[in-house]
C-alpha cells in the first residue's frame, strides 16, 4: 500500500509508456497493465485494465465467488458476451490507450497473440514477444517486488490488483530464479493483472536505453 497514491493523469500524456498484454480466452482474466515512467520523479505508475468473458463472470462456480461486476463498476474490469473473452474489445481498447497515450512497445506472450497482436502491429504498435518462463520472468518479477515494497510503483490501491497479489506463489529453480504462479484448482485464485504489470515492467527494462538504466543504478 505504498503506492495507493492516486495516478496523476495530467502527467502521463508526457511519459513513456510500455505495456504487458497477458492473454487469456475462457478460464483466466486477460489483462493489459501499462506502467509509464516518470524519470523526475524517480517512480514507475501502474495501472491495469482486465477482460471477462460474461458466463464465468455470472456463475458464482466459475467465478470463485468474485464480483467481477463489482470490478467493472469500478472502470478496472470490462465483461465481454459470450462464453470466451471478445479479443477484438482487448485489441480496441488498446488502440484507444495508444492513442491517448502513444506506446513505446508492447510485451506479448505468444498464446493468443493471433487473435490480437497482428492488428495492434497494423495500427502502428510496437510488439515485442515475452516468454513466460524464468529466463524472462524472473528479473522483472523480483524488480516488481523490490519496487512495490521501496513506494516507487504508484497504483492508486488497484482492487483488481489487491486480490491477485493475494493468489501470487512464486516458483523458484536450482538458481533462484523466479516466476509467477498460482493455487491450484480454485477459480478464486487468479494473477494475471500481476503478470501482466511483469511483463510491463520486463519491456520497460528491455527497451530503456543503457544511460537510462545506469542513472537508475547510480540512483540506488
Amino acid at each position: 500500500m505504498r503506492g495507493a497514491d492516486e495516478v496523476p493523469e495530467d502527467k502521463l500524456k508526457g511519459l513513456p509508456l510500455y505495456v504487458g498484454l497477458d492473454l487469456a480466452s475462457v478460464k483466466d482474466l486477460t489483462a493489459v497493465a501499462m506502467l509509464w515512467r516518470d524519470d523526475e520523479a524517480d517512480r514507475f505508475y501502474l495501472r491495469v485494465h482486465s477482460f471477462v468473458n460474461e458466463v464465468k463472470a455470472q456463475s458464482k462456480e466459475k467465478s470463485g465467488g468474485v464480483d467481477y461486476y463489482a470490478f467493472q463498476a469500478l472502470g478496472l474490469l470490462t465483461i465481454t458476451e459470450g462464453n470466451v473473452t471478445d479479443m477484438s474489445a482487448v485489441r480496441d481498447y488498446i488502440l484507444s490507450v495508444s492513442e491517448r497515450y502513444g506506446i513505446e512497445a508492447l510485451a506479448f506472450d505468444r498464446y493468443y497473440a493471433e487473435m490480437v497482436v497482428p492488428d495492434l502491429i497494423a495500427a502502428g504498435v510496437e510488439c515485442q514477444k515475452f516468454g513466460q518462463g524464468y529466463a524472462s520472468m524472473s528479473y522483472p518479477t523480483k524488480e516488481l517486488e523490490r519496487l512495490m515494497c521501496q513506494g516507487k510503483i504508484t497504483h492508486a490501491a488497484h482492487p483488481v490488483l489487491r486480490w491477485q497479489i493475494g493468489c501470487v506463489q512464486l516458483q523458484r529453480d536450482d538458481a533462484d530464479n523466479v516466476k509467477v504462479s498460482k493455487k491450484k484448482n480454485s477459480e478464486s485464485q487468479k494473477v494475471d493483472g500481476v503478470v501482466a504489470s511483469i511483463m510491463a515492467l520486463g519491456c520497460y527494462y528491455n527497451n530503456a536505453d543503457e544511460e537510462e538504466l545506469t542513472l537508475e543504478i547510480i540512483s540506488l
